[in-house]
């Protein structure tokens, strides 16, 4: 494989390494964003492959002998499937940060998420209280 070329199985022991050190290996979000980004990491290197294989240029022939030199239709879908992955990759961060659980006796980050609802939602009725009615509040 060449310096260039993606190496999925390195990026995806990279990610997998990252989840469990915080402990969202199992998390949904994860695991659906990362069969995501391991599928668009195939197909870029699927597409790089060719690219390779067949250059970045192609030519079509329209009239005879009259031959119109065009970027490889691979060259586009290769660009898309990069940045795809990078922001697939942008989205499993995210969720590794935000959903990690670095101390077992703190609540997780659902629970926190939630207690943090409420307090704001507390300090939003008191301030409006009198500007709404009584039914847009649930749970009182």
């Amino acid at each position: 494989m060449g310096t260039n070329t993606i190496n999925v199985d390195a990026q995806a022991k990279k990610f997998l390494a990252l989840a469990k050190k915080y402990g969202v290996e199992k998390n949904f979000l994860f695991t659906t964003n990362f069969k995501q980004y391991l599928t668009l990491l195939k197909v870029a290197q699927n597409l790089e492959n060719i690219l390779k294989e067949e250059g970045n240029l192609t030519t079509k022939e329209y009239v005879k002998d009259r031959k119109n030199i065009y970027v490889h239709p691979a060259l586009p879908e290769y660009r898309k499937t990069v940045e795809s992955s990078a922001k697939v990759a942008t989205v499993l961060m995210n969720i590794i940060l935000k959903m990690k659980n670095n101390d077992k006796k703190e609540k997780n980050s659902i629970d926190k998420l939630k207690d943090d609802f409420i307090k704001a939602y507390k300090n939003k009725r008191a301030e409006f209280d009198d500007d709404l009615p009584d039914e847009i509040y649930p749970g009182d």
